[in-house]
């Protein structure tokens, strides 16, 4: 079911949507922190099932979702390579980045206050290994701080770089 209103037949071809929308109601009766984090989850599903890409103007219509707020919320899983954009023209499209959920291997690690966790996942562009800062807050919530994408053809170079800047004499 569609957040708000029913989707418009036309789109049905142009994208694809999750089959557990909530309705209206039910969406307008939750506070403002389940808000963002359904918003999110529903993004986020929705980059999954459409690997062609979306277009912002798309997910508004099939989702009811404001410009601004999927806008907002792509553009913050783009900063963090959860997802990432092409620009073909005018027109921003937005791709999942790899498959999360089935990554092809997966390791963590905590360094004091935080946490990695290093994702090998394929998508358009080839393989890659994607690295994920997370941070917990005080009520115990992960949080996505920040990401990196690094071409796994190139982790080696990265470790060795690393490697030296962390023997190096400051000057």
């Amino acid at each position: 079911m569609v957040v708000i209103g029913k989707m418009d037949e036309n789109l049905k071809d142009l994208i694809k949507i999750p089959s557990d929308l909530l309705p209206r109601e039910e969406f307008k009766s939750m506070n403002s922190i389940d808000k963002e984090r359904y918003i999110y989850k529903t993004l986020k599903k929705i980059l999954e099932l459409n690997q062609n890409g979306v277009m912002i103007s798309t997910v508004v219509k099939a989702t009811g979702f404001s410009h601004a707020t999927i806008w907002h919320h792509l553009e913050k899983m783009t900063a963090t390579r959860e997802s990432y954009k092409l620009n073909y023209g005018a027109a921003q499209v937005y791709f999942a980045n790899g498959k999360m959920v089935h990554h092809l291997k997966k390791s963590d690690v905590t360094i004091k206050d935080k946490s990695y966790s290093f994702y090998l996942v394929d998508n358009n562009f080839g393989r890659f290994v994607y690295i994920q800062e997370k941070k917990t807050d005080r009520l115990g919530t992960v949080n996505i701080c920040g990401g990196l994408l690094i071409p796994s053809d190139g982790v080696d170079e990265l470790i060795q770089s690393l490697k030296m800047i962390k023997t190096e004499k400051v000057i």
